[in-house]
């Protein structure tokens, strides 16, 4: 079996192993390559070939105990990413320096209630089995995020158009599952409206 079906039997399994991190390596890194390994179930991605200091942070990112953090946060890894692959902190960054921090703030007051409420849409779709519907709150909920660099959450939701749009609905209904837990960690990371240090 391939990366992809391996990946797909571990998160199948009921098991802590389950939960494992698991990062592809691979030469292919077109947006369709990716979304394939994302909807799969994997954390993250390296291209090949592979730089010693990427592959390091980005094992850090995802590694348990007390050093992944301070280690994310020393070595940002691809796009600056931080706290464990929830966020690009340059694009909150690039966006605070052009917006100002008091309009940054309310742009994430935003978010936070839109975001919310296409969710709340996209569970009431899965319930439903409205698999057009799902499609279209995920391509919604992929788009707000992405602009404000949530990178989890832009990820998951994409992973999800992706298998909407291909016809896997049991893998559509699985990953939108995820949404909640992923934006919900993605907005702890926020006090009030402002990231917190």
């Amino acid at each position: 079996m391939d990366g992809l079906e391996a990946t797909r039997r571990i998160r199948a399994l009921e098991s802590p192993v389950a939960a494992i991190p698991i990062i592809a390596m691979t030469a292919n890194v077109m947006a369709g390559d990716i979304e394939r390994c994302l909807a799969a179930g994997m954390n993250d991605f390296i291209s090949k070939p592979v730089e010693p200091a990427t592959l390091f942070a980005t094992l850090d990112r995802h590694a348990p105990g007390g050093s992944a953090g301070a280690a994310a946060e020393e070595h940002p890894g691809p796009s600056g990413m931080h706290r464990d692959g929830l966020l690009d902190r340059s694009k909150l960054d690039e966006l605070t320096a052009m917006l100002g921090e008091g309009y940054i703030a309310e742009v994430i007051d935003a978010y936070r209630g839109a975001a919310e409420e296409s969710l709340g849409r996209l569970e009431a779709a899965v319930a439903s089995r409205d698999h057009d519907r799902l499609r279209a709150e995920a391509h919604d909920l992929k788009a707000m995020s992405g602009n404000l660099g949530l990178l989890a959450v832009h990820r998951l939701a994409e992973a999800v158009e992706l298998a909407s749009r291909e016809g896997c609905a049991e893998e559509a209904e699985h990953l939108a599952h995820q949404l909640r837990p992923s934006l919900n960690a993605t907005l702890s990371l926020f006090q009030g409206n402002s990231l917190a240090a």
